[in-house]
């Protein structure tokens, strides 16, 4: 059951190719938009966007609890999976964090204990989830939403660390811990017991540190976007003017990919309740906001040919179109990428 489920070792989009975006994979609509709470807005990382379907689906009672991610109450730095069952408690668990998360250690006992759950998780955790619903459909009808986020990679918890030394804040002293959050795209905030905080800006926390230090499974992920999800969440980047994502401080701005109809249903019923405030948004614009998840796509197979090459086992991908989005870059770049998975085997890194 293992092998059938883990989705590091299997995923199969049960959505026809032809039926799917080249990279952003299964999608009915898309949106920008924001939570009407200004709460929600300004503790989730890119403008509350999955706060706000949480609070509607608790609010409206179509779900009894909410399975997400926060803060350990005993390490502010590690994280722990809850169930959110109050709009305070939602609010509470916003915001991005970049370490190792398990959202679905307890899924069974939650489902047995509760008729209607929702799951937020990466990209990887809601795979999981669909591939374990396939072997006990039994259990399917007690997930009513399935919510995911476009992911980076899980940085280890060494980045965690780093950032701290950079702060000169001592681990032990942490009484609090947010990695984004409190704005968009939000700082890095360390709370110590005299009273003292450090921060330090998204660009250096994840751009400087976090993203070296993704652990390299994810190197190899082909879907980083969340399309087994029934709602994708992400940062609706603005252009810093160059054609690249401008990381300004200024009010939060989510960029929402509807891939099922449940979720696009859930989305305009929270639109109509005044729960978020959505805009519609050509999915070309998506490559404009996202530009790392499509390089990210294309170079995948190039990773994959020389983990096969090294006889290194590789995932079974099927229904993902990694071949059509290899050949949307040039030669030059996938020999890079092959040359670089080469030198991590070699070193012992892969």
């Amino acid at each position: 059951q293992i092998y059938s489920v883990c989705p590091g070792l299997t995923l199969d989009c049960d959505v026809p190719e032809a039926e799917q975006h080249l990279y952003w994979g299964p999608v009915k609509e898309s949106y920008t938009g924001y939570a009407v709470d200004e709460k929600a807005r300004y503790a989730g990382s890119s403008g509350g966007g999955l706060s706000a379907i949480l609070l509607h689906m608790l609010e409206s009672g179509r779900a009894d609890a909410v399975i997400q991610t926060t803060a350990s109450e005993k390490d502010p730095i590690i994280n722990a999976s809850v169930l959110s069952k109050k709009s305070d408690e939602v609010i509470k668990a916003a915001g991005s964090r970049y370490a190792p998360a398990a959202p679905l250690a307890n899924l069974l006992q939650t489902l047995e204990d509760y008729e209607r759950v929702v799951v937020v998780g990466k990209p990887c955790d809601i795979a999981g989830l669909t591939n374990l619903l396939r072997t006990r459909p039994a259990l399917e009808a007690r997930v009513v939403l399935k919510l995911a986020f476009m992911c980076g990679g899980t940085p280890s918890q060494f980045g965690t660390h780093k950032i701290l030394d950079q702060l000169d804040v001592r681990h032990e002293e942490l009484t609090s811990f947010r990695y984004r959050g409190e704005g968009w795209p939000g700082n890095v905030q360390a709370q110590t017991k005299d009273g003292q905080l450090k921060t330090m800006s998204y660009p250096d926390s994840w751009g400087g540190i976090l993203a070296h230090v993704v652990q390299p499974r994810c190197k190899i992920c082909a879907d980083a976007t969340g399309a087994f999800s029934d709602l994708t969440f992400a940062d609706a980047w603005y252009d810093d003017g160059g054609g690249m994502p401008s990381f300004d401080e200024q009010a939060g701005r989510s960029l929402i990919l509807a891939r099922t109809e449940r979720g696009a249903d859930i989305l305009k019923s929270a639109s109509s309740k005044e729960t978020i405030r959505t805009e519609p948004l050509a999915i070309e614009e998506v490559s404009k906001m996202q530009p790392y998840h499509v390089l990210r796509k294309q170079l995948i197979l190039s990773r994959l040919l020389a983990l096969k090459l090294s006889l290194r086992p590789i995932p079974s991908y099927k229904n993902l179109r990694l071949g059509e989005a290899a050949l949307k870059i040039h030669i030059k770049h996938n020999i890079k990428s092959f040359l670089g998975m080469m030198k991590r085997i070699v070193l012992g890194r892969a």
